[in-house]
């Protein structure tokens, strides 16, 4: 990293603890980083807007109740020459190669021998090469590079799956989303065949480890 170039960083996290951590670490590599902060995502999408300078985005996947991966589109859209990188609390390789195919360029976790490769991490992110921890690339990556995980939804799909997380069975899905108790089972037969697994529970299961979040539970 070009330490007097002064990169201009955002760090989207809900924790202020370790965004605070997460700064210090960043300005001992760039002393002169230009670093703002966002603990949700209607933060960031002040941040965004006022800063379309950004060189990199630091990105948590899970913001409390929110799923952080949701800002993707908005980060493209108003920073597309920003990289990003994803720093979760959660380390899987369904997780991150949800990340990669957002459109994230590296992930790493927050466990320490992961945030010991942020120098690195950065680096390639602000060049907008991938980045991956050794261990993963294998899990995520075939032999040319290419994403061997992908989690395909539609909108639909996500509000069923989401619905289900939260602990709703078929005729409470198709009760909340006005559709058919058939079509809720059809969108699950889609998810399981796109996935590439013959029971819903593991189709539920790794949703968790890709960090989907369960629909908001509504009181009746």
């Amino acid at each position: 990293m070009d330490q007097d170039a002064g990169p201009g960083l955002l760090i989207i996290d809900d924790h202020p603890m370790f965004r605070e951590g997460l700064e210090g670490a960043l300005r001992r590599l760039a002393p002169a980083a230009r670093v703002v902060h966002a603990g949700s995502i209607a933060e960031a999408r002040g941040c965004l807007e006022a800063h379309r300078d950004l060189d990199a985005v630091l990105l948590d996947v899970q913001l409390g109740d929110e799923d952080g991966l949701e800002l993707m589109p908005l980060i493209r859209d108003q920073v597309p020459d920003a990289g990003v990188l994803i720093i979760s609390g959660t380390r899987t390789a369904l997780l991150a190669a949800r990340a990669l195919e957002q459109g994230a360029h590296g992930f790493i976790s927050k466990a320490e021998s992961d945030v010991a490769e942020l120098p690195a991490a950065l680096e390639a992110v602000l060049r907008r090469e991938l980045y991956l921890p050794e261990d993963l690339k294998p899990q995520v990556l075939d032999a040319r590079g290419r994403l061997r995980i992908t989690c395909p939804l539609s909108p639909r799909e996500r509000e069923v799956l989401q619905a289900q997380l939260a602990g709703l069975n078929i005729d409470e899905v198709a009760e909340r989303l006005q559709i058919a108790p058939s079509t809720v089972k059809a969108h699950n037969r889609n998810i399981q065949r796109s996935w590439g697994l013959s029971r819903m529970t593991k189709v539920l299961a790794a949703a968790r480890d890709l960090g989907i979040l369960p629909a908001p539970v509504r009181s009746r």
